[in-house]
């Protein structure tokens, strides 16, 4: 899988850098979840990271530790990735 050009990524890590913790969280979980679906064209893969995503914000909300932004964040990519899987396998 091709990364990001090479001005983006730098951009992209420098904005990584600047958020806290769970913001960190929050943008790598949709970010994997956006190169395997769009740079990869895996959105099966992309489901699967989305899935990963919601099971981690799972064990947050459970130790009493939500990240609502995350979650609600994810739910909407794993909807919309439901959808566009199974529009092709119709």
């Amino acid at each position: 899988m091709d990364g990001y050009p090479e001005g983006v990524e730098r951009l992209m890590r420098k904005l990584f850098g600047s958020l806290r913790e769970s913001d960190r969280r929050r943008y790598a979980a949709i970010e994997a979840a956006k190169l395997r679906e769009h740079r990869s064209g895996d959105p099966a893969g992309a489901m699967a990271a989305v899935e990963r995503g919601l099971h981690l914000a799972a064990r947050r909300r459970a130790r009493g530790m939500p990240e609502p932004a995350l979650e609600a964040d994810l739910r909407h990519r794993w909807r919309r990735l439901r959808d566009r899987l199974a529009r092709a396998a119709a």
